[in-house]
């Protein structure tokens, strides 16, 4: 991870004490990253650099994984020029009954009721609309190696293009992967967790 600056570390920080997560460091003493669980599920706040050429870009990223019921995948960013001609053309945009969301966003997902009871049907969707520049996924997490059968096969991801230097808005990106494991919780789509990933 880059250099770190006092004021991003004490944001942090105080995210982490706010909400009861632990604080991973390297060796540097940077937050590496803050974990979390909720429902007895992982969550994991970091950040990651992706570079593409010459270019260099950083993500703050919140992640819940969980054990998958049933397959899930669903995918959700703010509509831009691109987007909408996109959809002109026949792009996939699922209705999902929140007129907001519905209006100014893209949507899709292999299963619609789902996607509905998730984003219509409890807070996620009030949570994305609290930061559009926020991009929301759920799906098949890759797998490490070595995993016991109960680890997480699925995860939510919730992910900005840049540091986060605001403790608000980590909260809506914990909240966002709180209530999504809720709702798919509810829904059926995940199960809950056992093993030594159960609280």
């Amino acid at each position: 991870m880059a250099h770190e600056r006092p004021e991003t570390a004490a944001v942090w920080a105080a995210f982490a004490d706010r909400n009861g997560g632990a604080v991973d460091r390297d060796s540097k003493d940077r937050v590496k990253a803050i974990h979390f669980e909720h429902a007895g599920w992982p969550i994991v706040v970091d950040r990651y650099t992706v570079s593409t050429g010459q270019a260099h870009v950083t993500y703050t990223r919140a992640r819940a994984g969980y054990r998958a019921q049933t397959p899930f995948r669903c995918k959700v960013w703010k509509q831009g020029l691109l987007s909408r001609i996109g959809k002109k053309l026949g792009m996939q945009d699922l209705v999902v009954g929140h007129p907001v969301l519905d209006r100014d966003f893209v949507i899709q997902s292999d299963s619609p009721g789902v996607a509905r009871s998730l984003l219509a049907g409890s807070r996620v969707g009030e949570l994305l609309l609290r930061d559009t520049k926020l991009q929301y996924g759920v799906g098949k997490r890759k797998r490490q190696k070595a995993h016991p059968d109960d680890a997480p096969d699925a995860e939510v991801v919730v992910r900005i293009a840049e540091v986060v230097k605001d403790g608000g808005r980590l909260d809506i990106m914990l909240a966002l992967c709180r209530e999504s494991l809720d709702a798919l919780l509810r829904s059926g789509a995940a199960l809950p967790a056992s093993g030594r990933y159960a609280g």
